[in-house]
Parts: structure tokens; sequence; C-alpha cells
């Protein structure tokens, strides 16, 4: 049927009509992107994120989870020249203690590749190799390991989307605020 010119505007409008009903289905969020469950990202008073490494689905939601007392920052960056996506740059509030309301901040991430974030609360971003940059810890940060960055890759690799941390599928994680 669809190699065949329409000999009416009634078949015109029948192929318009399936068009537009794929794009609703396979474009933007489709139907099965939109019930996908989040992954989730856990920052707690180390000053790290828990699920340093995570992988997901094209139009899979990332929420990161902040289940500690200050505010943190999830910012993109581009390793290669230092660059800073707009599409990556959330402020996330801090949890005042057990019992409070735990601040979340979500991204869906729609483009397979991988993608590059650190907290500037925490970090900074220092060059190593010509332009290449990559996160280091802050001085003012006292206490902790080493720069608080975080990675999430974009795939419908099978057996990479089976490597995610149990901890990534749960919002609130025990012995923390709101935990």
């Amino acid at each position: 049927m669809f190699g065949k010119t329409p000999t009416s505007g009634a078949s015109f409008y029948y192929v318009a009509r399936v068009i537009a009903a794929c794009c609703l289905i396979f474009g933007g969020i489709s139907v099965a992107s939109a019930s996908l469950p989040p992954v989730y990202v856990h920052m707690n008073g180390a000053n790290d994120f828990l699920e340093s490494v995570v992988v997901v689905r094209p139009g899979q939601p990332v929420v990161w989870v902040n289940q500690d007392t200050g505010p943190h920052i999830i910012e993109g960056y581009n390793p290669m020249t230092g660059r800073r996506p707009l599409y990556l740059d959330k402020r996330i509030e801090g949890t005042p203690g057990a019992g409070h309301k735990v601040h979340t901040v979500e991204h869906v991430f729609r483009r397979i590749g991988i993608h590059y974030y650190f907290c500037p609360v925490h970090a900074h971003l220092v060059k190593v190799f010509g332009a290449r940059v990559q996160p280091a810890k802050r001085t003012t940060v006292g206490g902790f390991g080493g720069a608080m960055r975080g990675l999430v890759i974009v795939t419908r690799d099978p057996a990479l989307l089976k490597e995610n941390p149990p901890s990534s599928r749960k919002k609130i994680l025990p012995h923390f605020f709101g935990g």
C-alpha cells in the first residue's frame, strides 16, 4: 500500500494518520520509554556519588537523590574540551536530617552516548593533557576521598544494562537521612 500512489483523498488521510501515530509512539518519549523505571544515584555525607557509573536506556530517567545535609549540583562536562553543556546543570538541596523530605532531581538522557558530570560545590575541572579535563577535589573540601564525579552510559546493550549496582533500584537507602 505505501509503495503505491494514493488514488483518493481517503487513502491519503489513512496514511497520514498511520504516520502521525508512528510519530507519537516513536518520537520523543515513546510509550515504552515512559514506563521504564528510574535509575537512582545517591549522595551522602561522604561527598561522593555512591553509584558513580550507571547505565540507562535512551529515555530512561536518572534520579539523583541527596541524602546528605548539604546541597549539591549535577553539572555535565565534556572531558575533551572542558565545555559544560547546558542540558545538565541542576541544583539539589540537602536533607536537614532524619524525618525530613529527601530532595531529588531528574534528567532523561535521550541520546546514546557517555555523559560525564560532577558536583562543582565539591570538585573543579582541571586540565590533564592538552585541552582534556577531569574533576579534581576542591582543596576546601576536607576529610573525604576524591573528586565528586560520575558517569551515565546511555545504551541499548542488554549486557551493560545489567551492570547497575543493586542500590540504583531504590530511591531511599537505609541508614542515611530520610532512610
